[in-house]
């Protein structure tokens, strides 16, 4: 953490020009006249600009509650709730209870349960991929809702097949895990972080081509902090993985 750069906003807001290109820069290996960067530099700058905090050396905390025309308070809303309900919205427990539906549920072998749950993993990945492609063309919005959707029908077939307690009616749950899955695949995994980087509003007056970068994003997306998520997930995940290794899984 102590060798990693600052952020390209951090800098031009504190009106370090020169440091903000060699980041940007450096980031998308350019070179600091390519138009590219130059480009770059312009929008986080007209962003700053239209924060109402220009030339000053940071933005206060404060300003993240206000409205008005920057609508700083909305936009971190809808980048934090986003986040939020990601995280919130079963995925986890999904990829968690899947071999176990399957081994006490389905009355599959627990070599055969991990087995699907890799399958379900690479249906996740697939839809995951799938999202990249049709973001733009779908919408946002229409995306979000359609996920949402997906995710609730799947969750009511998970459990009335669950209610009955046969294995006949278990499969049906399973069919509801992995459509739940691909739903959440294309559409929560990655609008999220795709979506809200950029504000979905703009400003009346500064900006009529890109969008005011989103607090709660912009910050997520700098490298600093994705790799204190990272170091975070691994402090909390590794006595699990360390202490699962443990047990007989495949035996």
């Amino acid at each position: 953490m102590i060798w990693l750069p600052e952020s390209p906003r951090w800098l031009l807001t504190r009106e370090s020009y020169e440091e903000g290109e060699t980041v940007i820069a450096a980031l998308r290996g350019l070179e600091r006249e390519d138009k590219e960067t130059q480009l770059q530099k312009q929008i986080i700058l007209d962003s700053i600009r239209a924060s109402g905090y220009a030339g000053r050396k940071g933005t206060p905390f404060k300003a993240v509650f206000t409205g008005g025309r920057t609508q700083h308070f909305r936009r971190m809303m809808l980048g934090v709730s986003s986040q939020f309900m990601q995280q919130v919205g079963g995925c986890n427990a999904v990829i968690y209870y899947f071999p176990i539906l399957f081994e006490q549920s389905i009355h599959q072998s627990h070599n055969i349960s991990l087995l699907l749950g890799g399958v379900n993993m690479i249906v996740y990945a697939i839809f995951a991929t799938v999202s990249w492609f049709i973001i733009e063309r779908v919408g946002r919005r229409k995306l979000f809702l359609w996920g949402t959707v997906g995710q609730c029908l799947s969750m009511v077939l998970v459990f009335s097949c669950l209610i009955p307690g046969t294995t006949a009616a278990a499969k049906g749950a399973a069919v509801g895990l992995f459509t739940y899955i691909a739903s959440f695949g294309a559409s929560w995994l990655p609008l999220p972080w795709v979506s809200l980087s950029r504000s979905l509003l703009k400003t009346r007056q500064w900006l009529t081509g890109p969008a005011v970068p989103c607090r709660d994003q912009s910050h997520q997306n700098t490298p600093e902090s994705q790799c204190s998520l990272h170091l975070l997930k691994l402090a909390i995940q590794l006595p699990y993985v360390v202490y699962n290794l443990s047990l007989p899984y495949l035996t």
